[in-house]
């Protein structure tokens, strides 16, 4: 009985200690496994360019909404340029267009020049809010941020409390409704803005705009 009870307490003890060492090994081979590695970034570069990313993070254009932005300057009637987390950003305004500043033909030039002029007289020295729209995407071929635009100084003509200031440029007559590709969030309100415009013949829509 005596040497039952040793072989029996041996095998236990062997059986224990083989139990230890397994379960160690695995402990071992779970802490000590790589981590899984994702994707090398979880945002597309095309999406977000170059100047809008810091060294810590990259600039998220969906929080920047919600925030006081600072005009950096005006490109023209449909463009301009914003402070988005310390950095200048491009920013094309959806659902407009305004002639452009290097068009050859001089009245074409003189109309571009005209709405840039009416765009920096709201902006300059302004923060806005933006808002984007995902049936436009976020950024065009040009790498400019796609953004409608609040004026801060108070309207109700938006859901924030304040003046859409692309519908503005439509409805001084200083641009026109523009729809790239897709229907966008207030295309129904910009084609009526211009259609008011037109029959009021403001700003682009008047051919005596540039005659002096």
């Amino acid at each position: 009985m005596k040497d039952d009870a040793r072989k029996f307490f041996w095998l236990s003890l062997l059986i224990l200690t083989i139990a230890v060492f397994v379960s160690r090994r695995l402990d071992h081979g779970i802490l000590s496994a790589p981590a899984v590695k994702g994707p090398a970034s979880v945002i597309n570069t095309l999406q977000i360019p170059a100047q809008v990313q810091s060294k810590e993070q990259k600039a998220n254009p969906e929080a920047e909404q919600k925030e006081l932005i600072p005009v950096l300057r005006v490109i023209d009637g449909d463009t301009i340029v914003a402070n988005i987390g310390g950095l200048p950003v491009h920013v094309r305004l959806i659902g407009i267009d305004s002639p452009e500043l290097n068009d050859k033909r001089a009245q074409v030039a003189c109309l571009a020049q005209k709405a840039k002029e009416e765009a920096e007289k709201l902006l300059d020295g302004q923060n806005i809010y933006l808002e984007k729209d995902s049936t436009q995407g976020d950024y065009d071929k040009y790498n400019r941020l796609l953004a409608y635009v609040f004026l801060s100084n108070g309207s109700t003509s938006s859901p924030q409390g304040n003046a859409n200031f692309n519908k503005l440029m439509i409805e001084e007559g200083y641009a026109y409704e523009y729809t790239y590709n897709l229907p966008y969030k207030y295309q129904k309100e910009f084609k009526a803005a211009q259609s008011e415009a037109r029959t009021a013949q403001k700003g682009l829509w008047n051919q005596n705009t540039c005659s002096n």
